[in-house]
């Protein structure tokens, strides 16, 4: 960002303005010829932009790569749907040339590129599962560093290695669960025919799914699945109705009722941000290494954290009193006050007598 002081008028700019007013006075003013300059103007100006952006960022990757000797066959495309914003891109690029550099999990290696969400009532099964068997090895979202079995392309909710069983939970109403198999009350009336997923998938739709999902792990993996099982909502919350449940709860000494319990266990442990996490990690399993964490702010979170928020009353200031708005060392005063945020809110109004108007 240029400094302040570069961006203010020098003596050849304000003659260059004065020479265009001069020579546009007396035109007659065509809203609609000018309207369609303009656009026509930003539009190639925002096309040799984003050209030249790109060209730059592939040449700054391309430099990078040669800098640090990285054998890297890719590159990052800045304007890639994954990429919305340009810290994003600034974090997708620190990912790429330097985090995947190190040994730790991060955007986006093959074992931890895991980022199905978790509802409560799977991390609820796969949380009494492990407990009640733990011969079964059982490997879900919160028990391995690599997070869920991966059986590509599917990633598993609940996987034991030594029954070769994967267990899956289902939501009634993302997957379709109809009477009479369905005991939730408000589903009692849906048909086979008529009835859609919370996502707008039929039942059909749902079914070819599932028998798709069962064939490719059975076939494609015979020797590590011989058995699916599915789960679904109503008969686990029927369950957990039972004194069995209610034994495991006060028996267990494990904490499902967190503060944030209605927030995903995913999302209440990580945030928005799933790119760097390490799933599981035990001091007694790992005596030689020191466990780091770091929170990487976004540009909102970082302003509010340093910055002071700017409410209560304010000050206007009309004509003269601007000139005593001042930059020093590349800061913004008003008079000897100095503005926290470095910035104005600032209404420029036209003036009475100016007979061409200018489209901003």
């Amino acid at each position: 960002m240029p400094n302040f002081e570069e961006l203010l008028d020098t003596e050849a700019r304000a003659l260059q303005k004065q020479d265009f007013v001069s020579a546009h006075q007396g035109i007659v003013w065509n809203f609609k010829s000018e309207l369609k300059k303009s656009s026509a103007f930003k539009t190639r100006v925002l096309a040799k932009s984003c050209l030249k952006f790109l060209k730059d960022s592939i040449d700054f990757q391309n430099q990078l790569i040669e800098t640090l000797q990285l054998e890297i066959d890719y590159i990052l495309h800045p304007f890639a749907t994954s990429v919305t914003t340009l810290p994003a891109f600034s974090y997708k690029m620190f990912s790429n040339f330097y985090l995947n550099q190190e040994d730790i999990y991060a955007v986006m290696h093959e074992s931890t590129s895991n980022i199905k969400t978790v509802s409560r009532g799977e991390f609820e099964l796969a949380t009494y599962k492990a407990f009640n068997n733990p011969s079964h090895n059982y490997q879900h979202a919160f028990s391995s560093p690599s997070g869920q079995k991966f059986f590509p392309p599917y990633s598993v909710d609940l996987y034991s290695p030594v029954t070769k069983t994967v267990t899956q939970y289902q939501g009634c109403e993302v997957h379709c669960h109809l009477p009479p198999d369905c005991c939730k009350p408000l589903r009692q009336n849906l048909q086979f025919e008529t009835a859609k997923s919370l996502f707008g998938k039929s039942a059909a739709q749902i079914e070819i799914e599932n028998k798709k999902f069962a064939t490719q792990l059975q076939d494609n993996y015979p020797e590590e699945v011989t058995k699916i099982e599915f789960v679904f909502e109503c008969d686990w919350t029927k369950f957990k109705k039972t004194n069995t449940w209610q034994n495991f709860v006060a028996t267990s000494n494990i904490d499902l009722n967190r503060p944030l319990q209605r927030l995903i266990p995913r999302t209440t442990m990580r945030s928005g941000l799933l790119d760097i996490y390490n799933l599981r990690w035990l001091k007694s399993e790992n005596l030689s290494e020191t466990f780091k964490v770091a929170d990487i702010n976004g540009l909102y979170a970082s302003v509010c954290l340093a910055k002071k928020f700017p409410v209560g009353k304010f000050t206007c200031l009309i004509g003269t009193e601007l000139n005593h708005v001042l930059i020093k060392n590349n800061q913004l005063y008003y008079k000897d006050f100095l503005l926290e945020s470095g910035s104005i809110h600032c209404t420029v109004e036209a003036p009475q007598n100016e007979l061409t108007p200018f489209l901003q």
